[in-house]
């Protein structure tokens, strides 16, 4: 009788020691697959990185461009073509400055760090409404021109959201929240990018917009081609399109922007982001 109770007991013990053993076997797994995802993520990241030259773009102390901007209404009917030149301090803080060309009311919009200011035709704009969608539409501009760099900072906060295959091409897909305290004027909740697993390109992105009226508005960015210089890959033509419904459904056709001349080594003078400067200019 002592040695069946005996056998019991070890019996018991054995298949508790086997339990848990297979436990740990499965939480190892656990442990090793997330760490695959976390080295894949990590590794797609810095392709992207190497392949857009973010390196270079962080040593750049400004950029300017020639932008030829379509808009279309809902229908897909051009409502707007406008040309402008968008320059932007990037060091040691962003300033912004925006000017319209051949189009009335011709239009200045300057970020000198702190304050933001538009004029029409050389008046100072003062309704809040207008400067506020101003102030979204400037910084909006400076992520579409800029994409790639605001999006792959490392300090961004990343998710793995698998694989998709787009005409033969498989895509890595990852959901990046920006860091508020590197890019506080960041004009989405978060985006949706696509990067190429083979290059390392952004081929599109998609981002819910986080202010003004538009706020939990989902658009897509398509970056239809780059341009490379200094060792740095920028978007030169894109297309953005309104996304519906969770399955982001692309509809409408909202803007189309192509960027020319697009340079770092222009000379661009401090006081064009002095809008004390500039109103001196208009007398």
């Amino acid at each position: 009788m002592r040695c069946f109770r005996l056998f019991c007991v070890i019996a018991v013990f054995l298949v508790f020691v086997i339990l848990m053993a297979n436990i740990d076997n499965v939480n190892a797994k656990k442990i090793i697959k997330q760490q695959d995802k976390t080295s894949i993520l990590k590794n797609i990241l810095q392709k992207s990185r190497e392949y857009h030259g973010y390196s270079a773009w962080t040593k750049k102390k400004s950029v300017w461009s020639a932008n030829s901007r379509k808009q279309f209404d809902i229908n897909g009917n051009e409502v707007m073509q406008v040309s402008e030149i968008q320059c932007y301090l990037l060091k040691p803080q962003l300033k912004i400055f925006t000017e319209t060309l051949e189009r009335l009311p011709l239009t200045v919009k300057i970020f000198d760090g702190i304050k933001f200011n538009v004029w029409h035709n050389g008046k100072l704009e003062t309704d809040d409404n207008v400067l506020r969608l101003a102030r979204f539409q400037s910084f909006w501009d400076f992520v579409l021109s800029n994409f790639p760099f605001i999006a792959l900072n490392p300090k961004n906060n990343y998710q793995s959201l698998g694989q998709s295959r787009i005409k033969g091409v498989v895509y890595e897909k990852i959901r990046v929240v920006v860091n508020r305290e590197v890019f506080p004027e960041t004009p989405h909740n978060w985006y949706l990018i696509y990067i190429n697993s083979v290059t390392g390109q952004i081929q599109k992105a998609y981002g819910e917009i986080a202010a003004l009226e538009f706020s939990g508005m989902v658009q897509m960015i398509e970056f239809e081609s780059y341009f490379e210089t200094e060792g740095i890959k920028i978007p030169q033509k894109l297309s953005v399109f309104l996304v519906s419904g969770e399955e982001l459904k692309v509809g409408p056709f909202l803007e189309e922007i192509t960027r020319e001349n697009i340079s770092f080594k222009r000379s661009i003078p401090d006081d064009l982001f002095d809008s004390n400067f500039y109103k001196f200019l208009q007398k």
